[in-house]
């Protein structure tokens, strides 16, 4: 059975020419400890201060050696810088805290001591993962998902059938924000909630990398910047609450007959139809980027039941503005 690992990296301390940020180290600790307690993987947690050499090396380490074989999530929160040149070709990097802006009047400016998307690209193309969830918190994160080079780094896991989930915080011209007066970014305060543990106990629940996004996205509409996906294969676990039982509290009787035979299930017997979460989590998923969703199958199946007492239910409970059934 693969193991879980996480490197998850917040970068608050800078060279002056990029100055200082509020939120990362805050971030990146609360980050932590979810995937700690709630994801069952081993962290590796850096902030305040990364070169850009310890940064290039460690997550060389990570992607190389330390989840070789297993399921691997990255996360990483500070400063994106976005180049364009005037031909317009674009390149964005992530900064180390040794990173410097150079400014010349009537050039270009000039970042030194940056670590490139392409490279991060390359480092996942040579990796051999089980799975992989990496998640972004900078300003142009989103041209990482916007680029080729990431279609032909992900190449190597579409030819062998893993699993990965890439989520930006914004699209490649938008900035990552962070408001004064909030705890965390906007962000990741939104993937904080998104990871949260079920507001019933006794339900319990997983929180996959599909449902995720889509919980992402409805929390960041309207807010100025839009989360983008890109991902491959089967959704991935990634926070799980175990359904909490209370010692003392006694099942009310329920005298309605749970058998209905032949007919499918409905919205009226919705609270005896089990077993199709993870179908109905799927759903809602693909809801989020298509405006028609179609379910077909052999007869008899439970098309039918999936969709009257198992999505209707949920999408009636959790209204979502896009998509049409």
């Amino acid at each position: 059975m693969a193991q879980r690992y996480a490197l998850v990296i917040g970068i608050s301390s800078y060279h002056r020419s990029l100055g200082n940020l509020t939120k990362p180290t805050t971030d990146a600790q609360a980050i932590a400890r979810c995937l700690r307690e709630h994801g069952g993987f081993q962290v590796t947690l850096l902030t305040e201060t990364l070169a850009l050499e310890t940064l290039r090396q460690t997550l060389k380490q990570f992607l190389l050696e330390q989840a070789k074989g297993n399921d691997a999530l990255i996360y990483f929160t500070g400063h994106g810088i976005l180049l364009e040149s005037t031909t317009g070709y674009r390149e964005t990097f992530l900064a180390a805290s040794d990173t410097e802006i150079v400014r010349q009047a009537s050039k270009p400016m000039e970042p030194l001591y940056i670590l490139p998307f392409g490279e991060l690209n390359s480092l996942i193309q040579q990796s051999s993962l089980s799975s992989l969830v990496l998640l972004l918190d900078c300003c142009h994160s989103g041209d990482m998902l916007e680029r080729d080079p990431v279609e032909r780094a992900l190449s190597a896991f579409n030819s062998t059938q893993r699993n990965y989930c890439f989520i930006t915080a914004c699209r490649s011209f938008e900035e990552s924000r962070a408001k004064r007066s909030d705890q965390h970014s906007l962000f990741t305060g939104a993937l904080l909630e998104a990871l949260a543990a079920p507001t019933r106990p006794e339900d319990g629940s997983t929180i996959t990398s599909g449902l995720l996004f889509y919980r992402l996205s409805q929390s960041l509409k309207g807010s100025g910047q839009e989360a983008l996906h890109l991902g491959w294969g089967n959704d991935i676990a990634i926070a799980t609450y175990p359904a909490v039982k209370s010692a003392d509290s006694e099942p009310a009787l329920n005298l309605a007959n749970p058998y209905i035979g032949l007919a499918s299930f409905d919205s009226a017997t919705a609270n005896y139809f089990y077993g199709r979460e993870q179908a109905v989590r799927a759903l809602q998923a693909r809801l989020v980027n298509c405006r028609v969703l179609t379910v077909f199958g052999p007869l008899g199946c439970g098309k039918s039941s999936l969709i009257k007492a198992g999505l209707v239910p949920e999408l009636r409970d959790r209204p979502m503005k896009c998509g049409t059934l």
